[in-house]
């Protein structure tokens, strides 16, 4: 399907925009978004997780699936990072968090 490029032409802030730029036609899976910085420009391209769910699309910051990533014996530059696999289980990171939820956009939880 079209919407499972991992690289959207335009620069997008998050899955919801995806989404509507695709007018719904788009799977639960790894997107390429560009969150905004706090001057307003567009930051380096980040690899995300969408999850489509009923007429919406969500920006996953947090999967814990079958216990395989150790969430606990991290230190905080890993949670400031991120890590895991986003096919799998992973942490987004602080530092990627503060810019999606900086933008000026809602989210909902």
């Amino acid at each position: 399907m079209l919407a499972r490029m991992a690289f959207v032409m335009q620069a997008t802030m998050d899955c919801g925009e995806i989404y509507r730029n695709f007018k719904g036609r788009m799977d639960s899976g790894i997107y390429t978004i560009y969150p905004r910085s706090s001057d307003g420009e567009n930051s380096a391209p980040l690899r995300v997780f969408c999850r489509v769910e009923a007429g919406r699309a969500w920006t996953v910051i947090q999967r814990r699936q079958d216990g395989s990533v150790d969430f606990y014996d991290r230190t905080w530059e890993d949670y400031s990072r991120g890590f895991g696999n986003l096919t799998g289980e992973f942490w987004l990171g602080n530092d990627n968090i503060h810019l999606l939820t900086n933008q000026g956009r809602t989210f909902d939880h």
